[in-house]
């Protein structure tokens, strides 16, 4: 199993102030790339940056899209780590250098959908890996069984930290191989992994027009359907 570990801006990992929060949207400011270096179920890491050099929690991948700004904020609002669509719009300019006009709402950026977010107190947080290099932008990905993707892992047990999703049961082995797990999707991914399933049309009318597009449980949720993609359809 591998794991991510991403550059973190610490203005974003503010977000540990909402402890409430069943899923994140990590966004990139730029969404020219798929994101292929994890599936669904295997750990990302949030990494600050300088000057704290450390890891500062993690969450489950769930699902990547690329989105207009305007529609990752309405599917996420301050789960984007920022408390209104202008200050998100505000830090998408901010790492744009060299652009002097102003974002347009549909500027797309790439969202890296995150479940079950853990954020970590200062005194719990883990070293970055050993071998990390300056020129990283984005982040790496790690294998989680050996070399410092196995350290990462297994600190994250010794400090009780990992999810029970991750915890190997009773009977095995202290630190056993991790294991992919079957994510949870909250609303938010929910709603833009239908979205993506469909093409982003209306199931019904083959309707593309984005603003007016829902994503809808087959079975409703109040009556046990569950937020996966089977159940879901673009209305």
């Amino acid at each position: 199993m591998n794991g991510f570990v991403a550059n973190n801006d610490f203005d974003w990992y503010d977000l540990r102030q909402r402890p409430e929060l069943e899923e994140v949207n990590f966004w990139q400011p730029s969404g020219r790339n798929a994101f292929r270096a994890l599936e669904p179920g295997e750990p990302f890491f949030f990494k600050l940056k300088s000057p704290h050099y450390a890891i500062g929690g993690y969450g489950i991948f769930l699902h990547h899209s690329i989105l207009p700004a305007w529609l990752a904020w309405e599917c996420f609002a301050e789960a984007n780590g920022a408390l209104n669509f202008q200050e998100m719009v505000s830090r998408i300019q901010r790492y744009r250098p060299g652009s002097g006009q102003r974002l347009d709402p549909s500027h797309q950026v790439g969202c890296l959908m995150i479940g079950q977010p853990v954020f970590f107190e200062e005194g719990q947080w883990i070293n970055q890996p050993g071998d990390w290099k300056k020129n990283i932008v984005q982040g790496k990905t790690y294998d989680m069984r050996v070399g410092e993707g196995r350290r990462i892992y297994e600190q994250c047990q010794v400090a009780g930290l990992l999810q029970e999703a991750y915890r190997q049961d009773d009977q095995a082995e202290r630190y056993g191989d991790p294991v992919l797990v079957q994510p949870r999707l909250g609303q938010g991914t929910f709603r833009v992994g239908v979205l993506d399933a469909y093409g982003r049309a209306c199931t019904v009318t083959n309707e593309h027009s984005l603003p007016v597009l829902e994503a809808a449980h087959i079975k409703p949720y109040s009556e046990g359907g569950e937020h996966s993609l089977p159940n879901g359809s673009g209305d």
